[in-house]
C-alpha cells in the first residue's frame, strides 16, 4: 500500500464533497462519506503540524527566524 500525499488526500475529499452535495446518493452514504472525511482531515492537520516542525528545525539550523503560521 502506497502512502498518499497531502494533494492526494485533498482531492478525495473534495471529490467526496461533490459526492455529497449530489442527491443520488443516500442520508447513510453521505454521513459513512462525513466520517472518513473528518478523520482525513484531522490526519492532515497532523500531518501540516509535521511539517510546521521540520521548517522550524531547518530555520533553527540555519539560526534563521522562526515560522509563524
Amino acid at each position: 500500500m502506497t502512502t498518499k500525499t497531502y494533494d492526494e488526500i485533498v482531492k478525495e475529499i473534495k471529490d467526496d464533497l461533490q459526492k455529497m452535495s449530489n442527491s443520488d446518493i443516500g442520508l447513510q452514504e453521505s454521513i459513512d462519506l462525513f466520517e472518513i472525511n473528518l478523520k482525513k482531515i484531522n490526519n492532515l492537520k497532523k500531518q501540516l503540524e509535521g511539517y510546521q516542525m521540520k521548517v522550524q528545525k531547518v530555520l533553527a539550523d540555519n539560526k534563521l527566524e522562526d515560522f509563524e503560521a
